[in-house]
């Protein structure tokens, strides 16, 4: 990438190096790792990764319909409060005081 670059092009800087992400072969479980110990079978990791996204996805939904549930309630239910409490008032309002 630098060797490509002119002497008056711009300098390079870290925005311009693409990201890539990986594993440490110390760090995962013995499952992904090949039989020489050096190297990742990436096949079974992608296909765990994936099955794993899914479920996660799952849950999400349920929870996104979940939650415009839980806001649907709340909204029906500051209306009654709100209903009920128009109607104490209006019994208060309409209530004659006692004679003592």
């Amino acid at each position: 990438m630098r060797e490509e670059k002119g002497p008056d092009d711009t300098p390079l800087t870290t925005e311009d190096i693409k990201t890539y992400y990986g594993l440490i072969v110390d760090e995962c479980d013995e499952m992904f790792v090949d039989e020489s110990g050096k190297g990742i079978h990436l096949y079974s990791y992608a296909s765990i990764a994936m099955k794993a996204l899914q479920e996660v996805d799952v849950t999400v939904q349920e929870q996104e319909m979940e939650i415009a549930n839980l806001k649907s309630q709340i909204a029906s239910q500051e209306d009654r409060i709100a209903r009920l409490e128009e109607l104490l008032l209006q019994q208060l309002i309409n209530k004659k005081p006692e004679q003592p």
